[in-house]
């Protein structure tokens, strides 16, 4: 009977050590930098952005264009990029864009989904046409990945400060 609790006691705590390190293996982290322009000041993206609205290429479309002239509208630049600090990869992240007050589109965004390997990053650059008085708030990105086949899903918040 002695043997059999101390087999038992082990077993329990392989599986707690597994559960361990499938939860704490595959965690996902994400760090935000974002760059912001008034549509004066970056003359080159502007013009880019309000392009593929016109030409119906920009990824997605929020609102109608009001106007034309640059110094109505906001050019960012966000990388978001996630670190994986776990023993376990994290596949297949796929994004869904929230747009927060005042987006008109999100222009270009690099990837359609990313891998990151264990200990690894992976960068994801969006770049948003917004109006001038936007203040952001409400903006995100949800973003949904498999670790061991099983899915996580994450919200990054995309507000500026």
């Amino acid at each position: 009977m002695k043997v059999l609790s101390i087999v038992l006691s082990v077993i329990a705590a392989l599986l707690i050590a597994l559960i361990a390190v499938f939860l704490i293996g595959g965690s996902l982290g994400a760090e935000v930098s974002m760059e912001a322009l008034p549509g004066t000041q970056d003359l080159l993206g502007f013009a880019a952005a309000l392009e593929s609205v016109e030409l119906e290429t920009a990824s997605a479309v929020y609102a109608p264009l009001d106007s034309l002239e640059a110094s109505d509208y906001t050019v960012s630049d966000l990388t978001v990029t996630f670190k994986n600090n776990g023993f376990l990869d994290a596949e297949w992240l796929t994004f869904d864009f929230v747009p927060g007050a005042g987006e008109v589109a999100l222009c270009t965004q690099s990837a359609a989904k990313l891998d990151v390997a264990a200990h690894g990053e992976a960068k994801l650059a969006l770049k948003l046409l917004s109006r001038a008085e936007a203040s952001g708030a409400g903006r995100a990105l949800n973003v949904e990945y498999y670790v061991l086949g099983m899915r996580r899903t994450m919200t990054v918040p995309l507000e500026l400060s």
